[in-house]
């Protein structure tokens, strides 16, 4: 609504455009950090690319939904819902990378402030350098995608620790109840 009709009239003149790169095989797929992208760089073809793709929005928009609803500190979900974002869907262009700042700050302060998990500030070093570097870290002939590898394993690591802080809350809240009683 800001930008006024036009801007809205374009996207959905182009969108077809958009899902016809979806489903075909010579995609920009190095420039792509997405699931979808990765299966198809390594030739897994267009079906398994749509299944793998569809289990990881699921899993991510049941992990967030779970966590945002117990309780878990604002950082923590925060972290998860960006995260989510930048996994969730199957066009997504290594300049949308730039919302990686957003966890990688929370998570960051939020390890100086309790303590780091094991392999975390590797993770966010990983995490950091992923814009610049999320596909030629490989050498030339290897296929391995490593923008979703690096997303998955943040998210993964920020489910792990807002668990872990929803847990120590819970029984935080048992222990003052049982003294009171």
């Amino acid at each position: 609504m800001v930008f006024g009709w036009t801007v809205w009239a374009a996207f959905w003149h182009h969108l077809p455009d958009a899902l016809t790169l979806l489903g075909n095989d010579t995609g920009p797929w190095q420039k792509m950090p997405s699931v979808y992208a990765a299966v198809m760089s390594m030739g897994g073809g267009v079906p398994l690319a749509w299944m793998l793709q569809a289990a990881v929005m699921l899993s991510v928009t049941a992990a967030v939904t779970w966590v945002w609803f117990r309780g878990a500190s604002p950082p923590m979900r925060n972290s998860l819902l960006v995260l989510g974002l930048l996994l969730f869907p199957p066009y997504i262009f290594n300049y949308d990378l730039a919302m990686l700042a957003l966890p990688l700050a929370w998570l960051g302060w939020e390890g100086y402030r309790t303590r780091y998990l094991i392999g975390e500030p590797i993770l966010l070093t990983l995490g950091w350098l992923l814009p610049l570097f999320f596909l030629p870290l490989l050498p030339t002939g290897i296929r391995l995608p490593v923008g979703p590898l690096v997303l998955g394993a943040l998210f993964i690591f920020t489910l792990s620790r807002a668990i872990k802080s929803t847990k120590v809350s819970i029984s935080t809240d048992l222990g003052e109840t049982r003294s009171l009683l």
